[in-house]
């Protein structure tokens, strides 16, 4: 049962790590935008957005639609959950903006390119939290030519922590892949469904060998118990660690300066959380072994008192019983 168990911990543990993170989830594509993307910078910094022309000296289009939106530093909100945001502000009334404008968070602009010159500069800082989020009509990559699109104050390129566009679905589509509908459904039944028809051999070999020796188990069996589940429980926990290492590392090493730092910061979690967990174990075993001991001494307390009561009622009992009398001979 412990490995049944198991198993099914797994396969839990790969859907909630897999279920949500799968590429092409949003195929086919039905947004007004083609891209969206989402990063983490110092709080306060200044970015530049960059807009190039291509070889032939022009601009890719004219102009270009984007929402910036600024997004709380302890929010969990992904590019998904901004899409409703992103959706009205789309079709809301746009701020036509000229190369050298700022770009405030949480407005919708209309790019106007200079067509005198190679490049069009938009200047955007970082809100409070420094996570910033971004709607383009078109890729940025098309605008792009020796600069990368979105730079910081430094020059240093600033990549997304995460990205949607248009061009993974047209990928997909180029290989053959058909989008499922509803991928982003968790498919909890059929996942629950399917660990435990792989785990029916496994309790099925179980329950004959527990039959053909019940008496040789029953000896060890409880001893054996407490190591198979304190297997199963660490093999969970590492594997959850490494299912989940690749994006959290990631997450962390948002803001931090070097990337030793953001998986010193990830460690001290991971073994900050188990030791939580092993302190709170520990403290509900003593509260229970010290209320234990407390209940029981307060028990004999309770039965010291009671015994002389009891002592005396036998002993009046026994003075008033009359008594047979002797018969001499």
């Amino acid at each position: 049962m412990a490995s049944g168990m198991f198993a099914l911990a797994l396969f839990l543990l790969g859907d909630l790590a897999l279920g949500e993170g799968g590429h092409g989830q949003h195929c086919p594509w039905t947004n007004h935008w083609e891209w969206s993307g989402m990063f983490q910078v110092q709080e306060g910094d200044w970015l530049s957005w960059n807009v190039e022309k291509g070889e032939n000296g022009e601009y890719a289009m004219d102009s270009m639609k984007i929402i910036v939106l600024g997004v709380s530093q302890s929010s969990v909100q992904t590019l998904e959950d901004l899409e409703d945001m992103a959706e009205n502000l789309f079709h809301g009334n746009l701020t036509t903006a000229a190369s050298g404008v700022v770009l405030l968070p949480g407005a919708a602009y209309l790019l106007s390119f200079s067509q005198d010159l190679w490049l069009s500069q938009f200047k955007i800082q970082a809100p409070v939290g420094g996570k910033l989020a971004f709607f383009t009509e078109h890729l940025p990559e098309e605008f792009e030519n020796k600069l990368h699109y979105l730079k910081a104050a430094d020059g240093s390129d600033v990549e997304p922590m995460e990205e949607e566009s248009s061009m993974e679905c047209a990928d997909m589509a180029d290989a053959g892949i058909e989008p499922v509908k509803g991928l982003q459904e968790k498919r909890w039944a059929e996942v629950i469904g399917a660990s435990f028809l792989t785990i029916i051999p496994s309790i099925f070999g179980i329950a004959v060998l527990a039959a053909s020796f019940s008496k040789q188990l029953s000896s060890w069996g409880k001893k054996a118990l407490q190591f198979a589940n304190s297997s199963a429980c660490g093999v969970v926990f590492a594997a959850a660690i490494f299912l989940l290492m690749p994006e959290s590392i990631e997450l962390v090493s948002a803001g931090k300066e070097s990337e030793s730092l953001a998986a010193g910061v990830w460690g001290a979690a991971v073994i900050g959380g188990w030791f939580l967990g092993v302190m709170i174990d520990h403290s509900c075993s003593i509260v229970t072994w010290m209320w234990s001991q407390t209940w029981q001494q307060m028990s004999r307390k309770a039965v010291g008192r009671k015994l002389p009561r009891t002592e005396i009622l036998k002993s009046q009992t026994a003075q008033a019983a009359p008594k047979s009398p002797r018969l001499h001979s």
